[in-house]
């Protein structure tokens, strides 16, 4: 899962929210080191993640993209998930995704100070750029793929990952939401509400 649908997950708490949102850049017992409600979203992340990673649904949709990114193709599964997310916002939620997008932003911006120096760095272009926006369109997901390529490890096979998705696109979507209705009850057992 990717960071529109780790903040989803974390139910309406904004703590919870702020913790699952920065838990990427929180290596090992660091999380020790913030409030209560952060660092329960943080370990909830690591649940979320644990999860999914094991989830048959989601390694079939992951394998499809292992040809052109093998260890990454789960970085790239996470991002297209978020685009079937907001496709499917309507099943999932009451609140728009605009709103709850821009809530997110304000959340992080307003919380600059305590955040992990890592997601400093990238917050503010994740803002000016509305990164979780651009997810709503599959070109949206295409320079997403292009800017990691050149500012990470990741493969740079972006055409492939948008010849899959494209080629597999209904395929996908069902596989996301029978996969995302049984993390929704994963969350709930763990005892965060999600109101939708």
């Amino acid at each position: 899962m990717n960071y529109l649908a780790h903040v989803y997950l974390s139910g309406e708490n904004d703590e919870i929210r702020l913790g699952n949102f920065i838990s990427d850049s929180v290596k090992g017992r660091q999380y020790n080191e913030f409030p209560d409600l952060i660092r329960k979203g943080i370990i909830l992340h690591r649940k979320i993640d644990e999860f999914t990673d094991n989830h048959p649904v989601y390694r079939q949709s992951r394998d499809r993209f292992k040809p052109g990114f093998h260890k990454y193709a789960g970085v790239v599964t996470d991002i297209f998930y978020d685009h079937l997310l907001l496709k499917n916002w309507a099943k999932y939620s009451s609140v728009s995704s605009q709103s709850f997008i821009r809530h997110v932003y304000v959340l992080a911006f307003l919380n600059y100070p305590i955040l992990p120096v890592r997601v400093q760095k990238f917050l503010p272009f994740m803002i000016l750029r509305d990164w979780l926006g651009t997810y709503r369109t599959i070109e949206g997901i295409d320079s997403i793929f292009e800017r990691m390529a050149k500012r990470t490890t990741l493969p740079a096979e972006s055409g492939f990952a948008i010849k899959v998705i494209r080629e597999n696109y209904e395929e996908f979507d069902k596989e996301f939401n029978i996969f995302f209705d049984e993390i929704i009850d994963f969350v709930k057992d763990l005892g965060f509400d999600i109101i939708r």
